[in-house]
């Protein structure tokens, strides 16, 4: 799990950020589920893990959709290797479950996933390289209005 500890300072921004692109009409976010194929008793830690952009195209298009991404984490805590396992992507407002294979999201995953850092996993004091990690980053687009009325 994601712990952050200056976690009021980030709600005021995003709040602030939030007014202000509100005006635009949509707001844009990308939302990440975590995940890790490994055994829950790893050491690694997130360090660092940069949200993806919203592509152009998607938001143009009033599209919504996720991506699954595998990677390594290596001996420095860098990553390794992502690829696309699976991805899914429908219109704004429909129904998620109808959603269809659509590679739209997948270079803005990559490049995000490419940039995350952790702390790597020691195993008898020294650092090792995990494989088989799994991310699943979501992106959706929120009707301002809607978020007002809630």
């Amino acid at each position: 799990m994601l712990t952050n500890t200056g976690r009021k300072k980030h709600g005021e921004l995003k709040t602030m950020l939030y007014g202000i692109i509100g005006g635009l009409g949509l707001l844009q976010t990308a939302l990440m589920t975590f995940a890790a194929a490994a055994p829950p008793n790893l050491t690694e830690r997130p360090l660092v893990r940069i949200n993806p952009d919203y592509p152009a195209l998607a938001l143009r298009e009033n599209m919504e959709g996720w991506v699954n991404v595998k990677f390594t984490i290596n001996e420095t805590g860098a990553v390794e290797d992502p690829t696309i396992v699976d991805n899914c992507a429908w219109l704004n407002g429909a129904d998620p479950d109808t959603c269809k294979s659509d590679d739209m999201f997948n270079e803005a995953a990559l490049a995000a996933v490419s940039r995350w850092r952790y702390a790597p996993a020691i195993e008898d004091g020294a650092a090792v390289a995990r494989e088989g990690m799994h991310t699943i980053i979501h992106f959706t687009l929120e009707d301002p209005e809607k978020k007002k009325a809630e």
